[in-house]
């Protein structure tokens, strides 16, 4: 009866430590679409899919402050904009903007918070784990900040249509492995979530 019962055990941790492999991947307020969160598919697991889904929805005009990254979609337009330009109001032409790697240190001074706080559109902070030194005016950008596993890769906020607060998004990267590969799948949720929030 003993062995019974440690053999039972046994296997019961075996199906708990399963169950959590395969949850492992990118975390956000939601980095699966609807269709796939009930199949249990995570949208980055190359081994289901062969290779990362691409992002196949409408055409979309992305404002980048910085260089514009490297990505597999055709229908994702960049154009390069200055942070004079973020602050004319220029962004009501664009679906997204993302602020580069090499501009995170002059995003985060303090008169660019309120413009952050109250976009309309998704402002991703690429590479940075936190929307934070960006968003509180008392809070500078440094390597603290910087992406690390187990943390978010695309970092983003917009004011919320329905009460006015503060959405939060974000996107990790797939096993939290800095690859051009993954990077690229991750950009490829980040097109997902914005059409979403566009629609």
């Amino acid at each position: 009866m003993k062995k019974g019962l440690i053999l039972f055990i046994v296997i019961g941790f075996i199906l708990v430590g399963c169950k959590s492999e395969t949850n492992n991947g990118i975390s956000t307020e939601s980095n699966k679409s609807n269709a796939e969160s009930a199949q249990g598919i995570n949208p980055l697991d190359s081994s289901i899919t062969g290779e990362f889904e691409l992002y196949n929805g409408k055409t979309l005009k992305v404002a980048v402050i910085g260089t514009s990254p490297q990505i597999r979609e055709e229908q994702v337009v960049f154009n390069e904009i200055s942070f004079e330009e973020l602050t004319k109001g220029e962004m009501v032409n664009y679906d997204a903007v993302f602020v580069m790697k090499e501009r995170l240190i002059q995003a985060s001074n303090s008169q660019y918070a309120d413009i952050y706080l109250n976009s309309d559109i998704p402002v991703f902070f690429i590479s940075a784990n936190s929307h934070l030194p960006f968003t509180l005016k008392d809070t500078e950008y440094s390597q603290s900040w910087e992406w690390t596993p187990g943390n978010m890769f695309a970092t983003g906020v917009m004011k919320d249509f329905d009460n006015g607060s503060l959405r939060e998004l974000g996107f990790g990267l797939y096993n939290d492995e800095k690859t051009n590969e993954h990077i690229k799948a991750t950009y490829s949720l980040v097109f997902k979530k914005i059409e979403e929030i566009s629609l």
